[in-house]
Order: C-alpha cells, then sequence, then structure tokens
C-alpha cells in the first residue's frame, strides 16, 4: 500500500521543512520528502497497520498554524509512487522561529524543562540557560520543576514577578493587582478559559496555533467581579515560548489560571 500525505504551507519560514525531516527521523518505515514552492508531501510505503501508525505520528507532530492552508492524505498508484529513501530536506531557510512545536510543548509541560534543543521549533541557537534565571531570580532548586514552582510561589505571595525568557526579559503579574491596560492576560489553563472569557471555536483554535497570537475576548462577568475588571474586552494568549510555558505550568499546577502579561506582538482578531 502506498499513501501521501500532501501539504500546504504558505509561509517561506523553514518549519515545514524542519518538520519533515523530523517526521523522517522518528519514523519506523523509509519515506519520502518532496517540497516544491509552498507544497509539501511525505510519501510512504507499507501494510495498514504502519501506515495507520505512520498517520497518527504525523498528526501529532503536525501543528495548528495560522500558515497551514491544506492537509490531505492520498492512497497512490503503485506505478505513481515515488521509491522511499530516507534523505532529508535541505534547511536553506530559517527566518521566522516558532515558539515551541508539539514535541516540545508535551516536554516542557512534564519535565518544566525549557532547555531542551530542538530541529523544529525556534530559540534553539538563543543563550539562555538555567543558570541565567537563577542568577536573575536569585531562585535555585534541585530540579527545573522545583525551580518554576518556587517561582509561581514567589508571584502568589508578592503579587508579581520578573523572569528572563527566550522572547526577553517579561514581568509578570497578579490579575488582583491594580489593572493594568497596556498590558493583556496570559492564560495559564486552557481547558478553564471558556470559564473565564466568551470564546467561540475560531477563537480557541487561533490560541492554539504554533504562532501563538493574542486574540481579543470579551470577559464574563464572573472573572470582572473576582478580579475587579474594569474593560469589557482583553487581549488574551497563551505562553508563546518554552520558558514562560514551564511558568505558565506551574501557575496552572497552583491554580492559577491567568496573569497580567506584558508582550502582545501578534494580534489576531478572529471577530
Amino acid at each position: 500500500m502506498h499513501i501521501a500525505f500532501k501539504f500546504k504551507y504558505i509561509h517561506d519560514n523553514g518549519l515545514f521543512t524542519a518538520l519533515l525531516n523530523r517526521i523522517q527521523e522518528l519514523s519506523t518505515l523509509p519515506l519520502s520528502l518532496h517540497e516544491e514552492k509552498n507544497h509539501y508531501k511525505i510519501e510512504a510505503s507499507g501494510d495498514q497497520a504502519e501506515l495507520e501508525n505512520l498517520a497518527e505520528q504525523i498528526s501529532d507532530l503536525v501543528p495548528q498554524s495560522l500558515f497551514l492552508r491544506e492537509y490531505k492524505i492520498e492512497e497512490m498508484n503503485e506505478e505513481d509512487a515515488t521509491e522511499s529513501v530516507n534523505v532529508p530536506l535541505s534547511l536553506k531557510n530559517r527566518s521566522c522561529q516558532i515558539s515551541y512545536c508539539p514535541e516540545c510543548q508535551r516536554k516542557v509541560v512534564e519535565t518544566y524543562d525549557p532547555f531542551v534543543l530542538c530541529s523544529v521549533c525556534g530559540f534553539s541557537d538563543t543563550s539562555l540557560t538555567m543558570g541565567d534565571l537563577e542568577a536573575f531570580t536569585g531562585v535555585s532548586a534541585n530540579t527545573k520543576e522545583a525551580f518554576f514552582m518556587e517561582l509561581a510561589d514567589i508571584l502568589m505571595v508578592k503579587g508579581e514577578l520578573t523572569l528572563p525568557t527566550y522572547n526577553g526579559i517579561r514581568h509578570f503579574s497578579l490579575l488582583n493587582t491594580n489593572e493594568q491596560k497596556s498590558k493583556g492576560i496570559l492564560f495559564c489553563n486552557p481547558v478553564d478559559i471558556s470559564d473565564k472569557f466568551l470564546i467561540t471555536q475560531g477563537e480557541l483554535d487561533a490560541l492554539m496555533m504554533v504562532e501563538k497570537p493574542t486574540v481579543r475576548l470579551k470577559a464574563k462577568l464572573k472573572l470582572r467581579t473576582e478580579f475587579e475588571l474594569n474593560a469589557t474586552f482583553y487581549l488574551v494568549l497563551f505562553a508563546d515560548d518554552k520558558v514562560t510555558l514551564a511558568l505558565s505550568a506551574a501557575l496552572k499546577h497552583k491554580g492559577i489560571d491567568a496573569v497580567w502579561f506584558p508582550s502582545l506582538f501578534f494580534y489576531v482578531n478572529i471577530r
């Protein structure tokens, strides 16, 4: 059985080239990779079980993206199939670094380690270490999980926290501090966001995308009353780099769903 996975990705940032190479690296089947302008293709041969496993792996690794316009699977005739050869695609351009790929997202949430290098997502070349975070914050711990849990405790007690991230030094503060109109809201618990904001499926899909855009959402009365928020709408986003993601995971563990957040540079208006 021969099958082709076809993608149309309209941004020339190198993401899908790196992504297909990573899929090839992890695959137990030999794959044939193809790239032509905005069109990418993976071809593979195998029995039904093998191809189903490959399809699940690809579905798991391919992120939702603002620039992914098409994704389909087609069965191919044997005479049309390309011989599967494990030759990676040439990564000619890497002009845009994404926040983190699905594989890294899982690792950070599970281990609280935002420093694992990745060939797919961005920031691997950015100089930032655990030592940098410890020196800046004055906090040290035996494990990375303990470190970020301690940062969450500091934020809960002091109401604010300043932390170096892959997107620069950032200042976080609790929602029950004075409302900061120049800032948006970092939401730490995606599962509960509909409890706090009026959100459509399209807006949720946008927040979940690999580019981590910011979406303007209407706060529910319960949230506005609880934290004495005066505005009707707020700019909301999920963690947009791996250090912020690790902190968000710790805050979520401590029962904090959202904090004031300083950097809102990719705004998407869904309405």
